[in-house]
């Protein structure tokens, strides 16, 4: 085998490892030689592809925005909650007891908030529905009554958000 691909090398290496090697050249059915050099060629291949890499990182970026998003909206929220318990502190009784229980929820749910208790803070919601399903600002399905209407947020729909990114990224 003087072929002028092949160099002949000495090569020693712990008897633990030849006895590794030796059980994975008689579990592949391979020489001694061709298992080491098979080991040694993988060794050098590159074992991640750079699109594989990128796509990675793509997908970490996109994580990390909505990590970022996420706590974005969970500060805004304890923020908003925070006010609502100062209204709530501040606002005096009144004599109408609808208005007092409504306030009463509004802390609460404040507090929920804050403390990051969601599910009491959702069931909480749920009362609040109710109350203002009894005070008449909202109908049996939850919505806003249309005399009521002009307390609403005016928020922008799904699409005109969706075309506010879409020019914000074409601006950067």
């Amino acid at each position: 085998m003087d072929d002028d691909r092949y160099t002949r090398i000495t090569l020693r290496i712990p008897r633990e490892l030849h006895g590794k090697l030796q059980e994975a050249s008689d579990t592949t059915s391979k020489s001694m030689n061709a298992e080491i050099v098979a080991r040694l060629e993988r060794s050098f291949e590159d074992p991640v592809k750079q699109s594989e890499v990128d796509e990675l990182l793509e997908r970490l970026s996109d994580r990390d925005d909505l990590t970022q998003k996420i706590a974005a909206r969970d500060r805004l929220l304890t923020i908003t909650a925070v006010y609502l318990s100062l209204v709530v502190d501040r606002v005096v009784k009144s004599n109408d007891p609808q208005a007092d229980r409504m306030m009463e929820l509004i802390g609460r749910y404040a507090d929920c908030v804050v403390q990051s208790d969601f599910n009491e803070a959702f069931r909480v919601a749920v009362e609040m529905v109710r109350a203002g399903t009894e005070l008449g600002v909202l109908n049996a399905q939850g919505q806003v009554n249309p005399e009521y209407e002009h307390l609403k947020p005016s928020l922008p729909t799904r699409s005109q958000s969706h075309r506010r990114k879409k020019s914000n990224d074409s601006d950067s």
